[in-house]
């Protein structure tokens, strides 16, 4: 009688054991202190260490966690009180490149949400989400939202909006002090856009 090879077997075997543990169906669920329910829905997250991470939920505003995900706490509300009213954001998009220095995006008025008041499109904390600031000058170039974000480095850092048009690429390459911007559907290019990634 002819053995198998010890090695063999063992390769079969773990094989076989490989092949059980895929047929397995995963089961996602949601952390237990996380902001709960589908609306307003978790739009886009950023970590920029294993504990510490934000949530842009859309018009519930901008979560922290400094736990890993163990428990959250509102960084920011979507509704900001400007001289003489009240508008609200709808956070679509945020990226840290840094701990302490990071962007938000809002989709702005006129497109899917049409709770959103706020015309201001990129906000910035430079304290680690305890105070979050305006950057002028986004919906002055035409830019209605912003969707997507991209951290390339400390220094690049890239984004596009919106979703639904008219579709804009911004860019800085100074940590974000100043940014380009770019009309691509003037350009011809895109009618929106929802994404960026370099």
């Amino acid at each position: 009688m002819r053995r198998i090879p010890t090695l063999f077997a063992s390769l079969v075997f773990a094989s076989f054991g490989l092949t059980q543990l895929a047929a397995q169906t995963p089961v996602w669920t949601q952390f237990a202190n996380a902001p709960s329910g589908t609306t307003p829905r978790f739009d886009n997250i950023s970590f920029v260490d294993e504990t510490n991470g934000f949530v842009a939920r859309a018009t519930g505003g901008i979560f922290k966690t400094t736990d890993g995900g163990k428990t959250f706490t509102l960084s920011r509300s979507s509704t900001g009180a400007y001289p003489g009213t009240n508008l609200t954001a709808h956070f679509r998009s945020i990226a840290f490149a840094s701990p302490t220095r990071g962007w938000a995006g809002n989709l702005g008025p006129g497109s899917y949400d049409a709770t959103v008041t706020d015309t201001n499109i990129l906000f910035e904390t430079i304290d680690g989400g305890t105070t979050w600031t305006v950057k002028p000058g986004f919906p002055e170039t035409g830019m209605k939202g912003l969707c997507a974000f991209h951290v390339l480095d400390a220094q690049h850092i890239y984004g596009g909006g919106r979703v639904r048009g008219p579709a804009y690429f911004i860019k800085s390459v100074d940590g974000g002090t100043n940014w380009t911007v770019t009309n691509l559907t003037a350009a011809g290019v895109l009618g929106g856009i929802m994404d960026v990634y370099f």
